[in-house]
């Protein structure tokens, strides 16, 4: 009967340590998808009272469509020169916007690539110099799912205010349901983007999960090893 219970004792120990060794090994899939988000922005006349930048998602890499998600970023201008701001989801993307934060998140239940997704909306102070230039910074744009994809950069966005449209194009559509196409249009006034990714850094795991596993085994041998020892003391 004892004999059973020590060999009954041996399985559970080595179960155990089977058990958890997998445990430790299961680690979450690295995010390497890609999303390509652009800002487009109106080039401004002096007597427009708005200013309009369209938010958009361009290609998927590594990311499955027609699944949720989200992304968040922080807005910094000139309070000088622009006095409110406004945003409007588009094609099934809802959009919010924090005032006094200046963070504006926005989500979806269905991510299409080639889609707009939000229209924001500037409005400008009166008796702005023609000639000055509004510079509109997009800071920490995180774009993430559930699955594959956690992204951040910033994106930088000018325009200057002039005295005619000549030679400018204008980005606006009336069709909010219109999917961008895979070239645009950019304006006669200057539009500098700061496009770089950076991934979200991923700590190394497999470094700590060996030592947990190792401690494992050694706890598990030395209790194997101490009821062997016992058992050969009775014996004597």
């Amino acid at each position: 009967m004892k004999k059973i219970t020590k060999l009954g004792i041996m399985i559970i120990i080595l179960a155990m340590m089977v058990s958890l060794t997998t445990i430790v090994k299961a680690e979450p899939t690295e995010k390497t998808g890609d999303v390509n988000m652009t800002i487009t922005m109106d080039s401004v006349i002096k007597n427009t009272k708005t200013l309009t930048a369209t938010v958009a998602l361009g290609t998927f890499e590594g990311v499955t469509e027609n699944q949720p998600m989200a992304y968040e970023m922080v807005l910094d201008y000139n309070a000088e020169f622009i006095t409110g701001v406004e945003v409007k989801g588009l094609n099934n993307w809802n959009a919010s916007y924090n005032d006094s934060t200046k963070r504006l998140l926005g989500d979806t239940s269905q991510a299409t690539p080639n889609q707009k997704i939000a229209e924001i909306t500037f409005t400008l102070a009166g008796n702005i110099p023609v000639g000055t230039k509004l510079e509109i910074k997009f800071n920490q744009i995180n774009v993430a799912n559930d699955d594959t994809l956690d992204q951040t950069f910033s994106l930088i966005q000018q325009a200057t205010i002039t005295d005619s449209n000549s030679g400018t194009e204008n980005n606006t559509t009336n069709d909010t349901n219109e999917t961008i196409n895979s070239t645009t249009n950019t304006i006669a006034t200057q539009n500098t983007t700061d496009s770089t990714i950076a991934k979200t850094p991923t700590l190394p795991k497999a470094g700590i999960s060996n030592v947990i596993v190792i401690a494992i085994v050694i706890i598990g041998l030395l209790g194997i090893g101490f009821m062997i020892r016992s058992k050969s003391i009775k014996l004597k």
